[in-house]
């Protein structure tokens, strides 16, 4: 009798919960083999590019970090699907980099985590934006160019003092609202 591998997991949960309005999620995207693609800035510069094209009226980039060998977002479904956020950003730059890099960009699929309603966006967002100080590439996140937020442009330390996560759950009801054309 032959043996057959083991079925692989399916990374992903029910694609509906990806659709929905007002879903927001942790989504982390890797480059093959660790390979530090955007040491540079010409390609950091280049994904973030991407990244600011997909931020308006289906999706809503709260959160942003660009390392050296992965990105960090943090992004809120207003009437798209966030599987098809990521399909469009690893798509569009993997062709703005074809010229700058040989071979793939990107590893297969992405990492996502669905924050619940009672999740604290705050500590998601300081975690994504701290992420290059804890990888020692910066000794304070607010000058490292490759991360912030476009949901909140001038985001600072601050900001996590005076918007506690309840706060900042009202302002992403208030996008998911308009969006849906109510108030």
């Amino acid at each position: 009798m032959p043996t057959h591998p083991p079925r692989r997991k399916h990374p992903r949960l029910d694609p509906r919960v990806y659709s929905q309005p007002g879903v927001i999620a942790h989504l982390t995207a890797c480059t093959p083999n660790k390979a530090p693609l955007f040491s540079s800035r010409n390609r950091a510069g280049l994904l973030l590019d991407e990244i600011q094209h997909l931020h308006g009226d289906s999706w809503r980039v709260l959160g942003f970090s660009v390392m050296p060998n992965h990105v960090h977002l943090l992004v809120l479904n207003a009437s798209g699907s966030l599987i098809d956020f990521m399909r469009l950003l690893k798509g569009r730059s993997s062709k703005s980099l074809r010229q700058h890099v040989e071979g793939p960009v990107w590893q297969r699929s992405f990492h996502d985590h669905i924050l619940r309603r009672n999740e604290d966006i705050s500590g998601v967002l300081r975690y994504l934006l701290e992420n290059p100080v804890r990888a020692g590439l910066t000794n304070d996140w607010t000058t490292y160019p490759w991360c912030g937020s476009l949901e909140w442009p001038k985001i600072d330390p601050e900001f996590f003092a005076v918007n506690p996560s309840d706060v900042m759950w009202g302002e992403v009801f208030a996008i998911r609202n308009a969006s849906e054309g109510r108030e």
